[in-house]
């Protein structure tokens, strides 16, 4: 097990390292020493958590092998020197009576060229050239450098991780990535320390492998994407590729609220953009000032409480919801809800899904009507009704087991998801050819109706869009939206005249995935149900279709409708009202269902309150 604690540079000072040959010569630019500068003058915290320093106390073999007096204390650099010997420069450069000793396997003059380099100017191999280039950028810094001096010393601290294992194997290991030195694998560390476990008890040792076990169980749990999608609102940022504990940690540390009063403590985005390891520097802290114990239930029942909302299926959906809705910041709504769960099981309940109601419904409200809602204009308000309708229905079907796929759904998010429209409503005529013409009239063919027939009959001899014009366009569009066609003839030209009227609301609207949707683009409704029906009846793997895009598309919601073919006003009516009545019962509020009386208007309304 390794050693991790923090040490400040002052406590470096004085300690003896050795660069092995298997390490790279010093390559760092001018702008990864101008950045180390101004990271250090800029901090404003008590200290600066610097990155790892990985080191193994090197033996009297090892130091015999290596020509290094055997009675001295020597410590081999695994991994970490670019930025010990920039740190060794700066001081070097600024301080002339505190030095760190660096000793290297290969090129040993380095040692003596930079204890020189106040006055050294060769650059005849590529590491005294780019040491040349770090003491030019440190002595043209403007900053105030006696000021930088004593923050760098005195308030900087390293990730000192010691280990016993043999330091070209753990280089390796680290290279390769089977090491990582991650924020959760450091705390892991920490936590696990053998001094944390002392005593001949061996129950005590036994206590230090349960925990480890338990710790890598975490893990793999977090590696079930069902589980990792439902609560992660970023699963898929590079900052999880090592460990996806850190998400965990990253939890409990926005959680934490200054003494005394509700303001959160930490702005974790904004510290870690500053310093990748914060995480591990406050866990190092709170493990100082309170115990390993301590933070150790914290991490477990920060788990535990996700975990239950997984297994809870009405949780899951209600919360997934919560995660998966547009135009809101999930990762403030995790916080929240990780805080607001030491309520009562039954309270936490009514709480999550208040706020999903307060999704839909502002608290100023009394009722929302859905029908003012157009696409282009209320994309995220029609994307959440729509996404609460699909989990509702996922939650009321009678399978105990059945759960909505946010792994699917957020696979299918990157793609961006499209509010789809059920029948084209492009108004511009659509380029159809031969095979695609003769279809669309063999639609057509099965419509009855008087203005439908006539037209059928008038497009028999035309082979492609191009032989039609922008009316009789609209007039097929109108006729598979179960509006009046009319022929018409004028100057011995026969023509088409419809009342279409673009449907830009959610009685017209469904949830696709985006790179599918040019496939859907500017096609009539019987066209999108047989491409639906291919993406549905393939013999591998395919797109993900929401259960309530599969139904609409199939007229799941209107079972008398006469003509599987044509999405009328009728049609749309009775897929909203569906719509309502679900997500009334899911949020626990009252349905407006459309009807004349009310000019067919549709939505929510909050119920009344018993007094």
């Amino acid at each position: 097990m390794a050693d991790i604690e923090l040490k400040s540079v002052r406590e470096l000072l004085g300690m003896k390292f050795f660069i092995p040959s298997y390490q790279r010569g010093y390559r760092w630019t001018k702008q990864q020493v101008k950045d180390l500068l101004n990271d250090v003058a800029e901090f404003k915290e008590k200290w600066y958590c610097l990155q790892p320093l990985v080191v193994r106390q090197m033996d009297d073999d090892r130091k015999k092998e290596c020509l290094l007096n055997e009675k001295e204390t020597w410590y081999e650099v695994i991994d970490g020197q670019q930025r010990l010997t920039t740190i060794y420069i700066i001081i070097n450069l600024l301080d002339s009576n505190s030095s760190l000793s660096l000793q290297y396997e290969t090129r040993k003059d380095s040692a003596s060229f930079l204890q020189n380099i106040k006055t050294e100017q060769d650059d005849s191999n590529i590491d005294f050239y780019f040491m040349l280039e770090a003491k030019q950028t440190i002595n043209e810094w403007q900053g105030d450098k006696e000021k930088l001096l004593q923050k760098l010393v005195n308030s900087c601290k390293v990730i000192w991780y010691e280990t016993e294992d043999d330091a070209y194997e753990v280089f390796k290991r680290l290279n390769s990535g089977k090491l990582s030195l991650s924020n959760a694998e450091l705390v892991k560390a920490l936590l696990l320390k053998d001094d944390n476990f002392t005593g001949i008890d061996e129950a005590v040792q036994l206590k230090q492998l349960e925990m480890a076990g338990e710790w890598d169980r975490i893990e793999q749990s977090l590696h079930d994407d069902s589980f990792w999608y439902f609560i992660n609102p970023e699963p898929e940022d590079a900052k999880y590729n090592c460990t996806r504990m850190d998400f965990i940690l990253e939890i409990i540390l926005r959680c934490k609220h200054k003494e005394k009063s509700e303001e959160f403590l930490y702005n974790v985005d904004d510290e870690l953009s500053k310093n990748d390891y914060f995480i591990f520097s406050v866990f190092s802290e709170m493990i100082n000032k309170n115990s390993w114990r301590e933070q150790w239930k914290e991490i477990q029942n920060c788990f535990r409480t996700i975990k239950s909302w997984y297994d809870d299926r009405k949780k899951y959906h209600y919360i997934g919801y919560l995660m998966n809705l547009k135009g809101k910041d999930k990762k403030d709504t995790l916080r929240d809800l990780i805080c607001e769960s030491v309520m009562p099981k039954d309270e936490f309940l009514r709480n999550v899904i208040s706020k999903c109601r307060k999704t839909i419904i502002k608290d100023n409200q009394k009722e929302i009507d859905f029908s003012q809602f157009e696409y282009g204009k209320n994309n995220d308000e029609i994307h959440n009704i729509l996404l609460l309708f699909n989990l509702a229905t996922v939650q009321n079907q009678i399978s105990e087991t059945s759960r909505y796929p946010f792994d699917k759904h957020f696979k299918a998010a990157k793609k961006k998801w499209s509010l789809e429209h059920i029948h084209a409503q492009n108004e511009r005529k659509a380029t159809w050819d031969k095979e695609q013409f003769d279809k669309i009239k063999g639609y057509l063919n099965n419509i009855k109706n008087d203005g439908t027939t006539e037209l059928t009959k008038y497009l028999k001899d035309i082979e492609t869009s191009d032989g039609i014009d922008d009316e009789t366009y609209k007039a097929i569009i109108s006729a598979f939206m179960g509006r009046n066609v009319v022929k018409k003839e004028a100057n011995g030209k026969v023509f088409f005249s419809s009342d279409f009227e673009k449907d830009d609301h959610l009685t017209n609207m469904a949830l696709l995935q985006g790179d599918k949707n040019a496939a859907f683009n500017n096609k009539t409704y019987p066209e999108k149900r047989e491409k639906l029906a291919e993406y549905e009846n393939v013999e591998s793997e395919s797109l993900f279709v929401p259960i309530c895009t599969r139904n609409v598309f199939f007229k799941h919601y209107s079972p008398n409708s006469i003509n599987p073919l044509v999405w009328d006003e009728h049609a749309g009516l009775e897929y909203v009202s569906a719509i309502v009545k679900v997500i009334a019962s899911y949020l626990k509020m009252e349905a407006v269902l459309p009807s004349l009386e009310n000019d067919n208007k549709y939505g929510l309304k909050k119920k009344e309150e018993k007094k």
